[in-house]
């Protein structure tokens, strides 16, 4: 029971930092952005949520799993491709959800999104290994940074009067850039 506790406080910087930051984020957000430029984010931060999780994370799932069975380099050959796959399906369920539900966005995302999700997914493929190898201060520093960057980088675009939701997703990009 010690052992479960003392890896749960290893790895809740993880989770918590990133929970608080979206916690700040909210207010931030809506005293920049208008009520439709702030609904127009939602939207698609819902989709790309959805096809993320669909996509993506599973691979981090299957590395967690079978890490001590395959090592790194065998396990590490073996997902690029499913990687590669993961970028390619979820560009395409993006691509033609937005050509066929129309919505009412700013035609950028139709861009920027698939951009977010191939930096997304590179990031996501990059820090599980630290997860896996049972590296938690790795782990935490690198999801924490990202969602500290990812804050000051929007706050930054945001106050140069770029103002709409789709620089989110620009300011997350270059973040999970910078940390990886």
């Amino acid at each position: 029971m010690r052992t479960i506790s003392l890896d749960l406080l290893k790895y809740l910087p993880s989770k918590a930092i990133p929970a608080l930051i979206g916690l700040i984020s909210i207010p931030i957000y809506l005293n920049y952005l208008s009520q439709e430029q702030y609904g127009s984010y939602i939207i698609i931060l819902t989709i790309t949520s959805m096809i993320s999780g669909l996509f993506s994370s599973w691979v981090g799932s299957v590395s967690l799993r079978y890490y001590f069975t395959y090592g790194y380099e065998k396990l590490n050959n073996y997902l690029k491709s499913f990687v590669i796959i993961s970028i390619i399906s979820g560009t395409s369920v993006w691509l033609i959800l937005y050509i066929f539900f129309d919505f009412d966005v700013n035609r950028d995302y139709f861009f920027i999104v698939p951009i977010w999700y191939f930096i997304f997914c590179l990031f996501e493929y990059k820090v599980i290994w630290f997860r896996a190898a049972n590296k938690p201060v790795s782990f935490g520093i690198a999801l924490s940074l990202r969602s500290i960057l990812s804050l000051l980088v929007i706050i930054a675009i945001f106050s140069n009067g770029h103002v709409e939701g789709k620089y989110i997703f620009y300011g997350q990009s270059i973040a999970m850039l910078a940390v990886l």
